[in-house]
């Protein structure tokens, strides 16, 4: 007796377009192979087919399969100006620190390129909107890369009490501390010139001197670096902050 099993790839993948099952993939371990070496145009339109617009691409991004090669084939066969600017999915971020190092990324799974397609497709609201946490997440994944392409677009390490911050206090990361604090020279961004040619500073993200909670946090912590990198920002320690930093080494 003839099964699906039976069947050539070709017509199985009709049959998977028009009966639009996600169960059929997972039948058995043969079908799991072949629907995950499955073509790229496949996986685009098999998602097109099952969610119509204007909610296409934010169902999209929920899928394991959809990857930049797959969001791309998918932006060519719909219509993103007749498309609602997706929804980051949670699945971007909460999984990071499991990932790391970046050796534990594939060109598939890394989740850059695929932000990269959404952000230059679409204004997307700030990565804040989506209430995921994801700076916290690639913070705390220390996620570099991640982070700068977060902040760039709009994702503020003042939120949460300033959580993102305190999570790279308590990781004893100078670095991090740094890139979520002070703005980097962008050359997207329209350069104000004082003067004679001179380049104004740009403003921090966020102003240590306003907040000594970040000085007593690196204290408690160990992190003398950064508390001499706060000490340095103009954080004034308050008589306690200051028996503790006088405790250790000078700073």
């Amino acid at each position: 007796m003839r099964t699906l099993t039976c069947l050539p790839l070709e017509i199985l993948f009709h049959v998977h377009l028009y009966a639009l099952s996600e169960f059929l993939p997972i039948i058995t371990k043969h079908f799991y192979a072949s629907f995950a070496n499955a073509t790229t145009s496949h996986k685009a339109e098999y998602i097109a087919l099952r969610h119509e617009q204007p909610h296409t691409i934010t169902r999209a991004l929920l899928y394991p399969i959809c990857t930049p090669r797959v969001l791309e084939a998918l932006l060519k066969i719909s219509n993103p100006s007749a498309t609602h600017p997706p929804t980051l999915p949670k699945r971007f971020f909460h999984n990071l620190h499991a990932r790391r190092p970046p050796e534990g990324w594939t060109s598939d799974t890394h989740p850059l390129p695929l932000l990269r397609v959404l952000y230059t497709t679409w204004r997307i609201p700030s990565p804040d909107a989506n209430a995921h946490h994801a700076l916290q997440h690639a913070v705390n994944a220390q996620f570099e890369d991640l982070v700068e392409f977060l902040l760039a677009h709009g994702a503020d390490p003042r939120r949460s009490s300033g959580r993102p911050v305190s999570i790279a206090i308590m990781r004893k990361d100078l670095k991090m501390v740094r890139l979520l604090c002070e703005r980097r020279d962008d050359p997207k961004e329209s350069v104000k010139y004082v003067g004679k040619g001179k380049k104004r500073r740009l403003e921090d993200r966020i102003k240590p001197e306003l907040d000594i909670g970040f000085l007593k946090l690196a204290v408690s912590c160990g992190a003398r670096d950064i508390a001499q990198y706060f000490v340095d920002k103009g954080v004034v320690p308050d008589i306690a902050t200051l028996k503790l930093l006088q405790g250790g080494s000078s700073v």
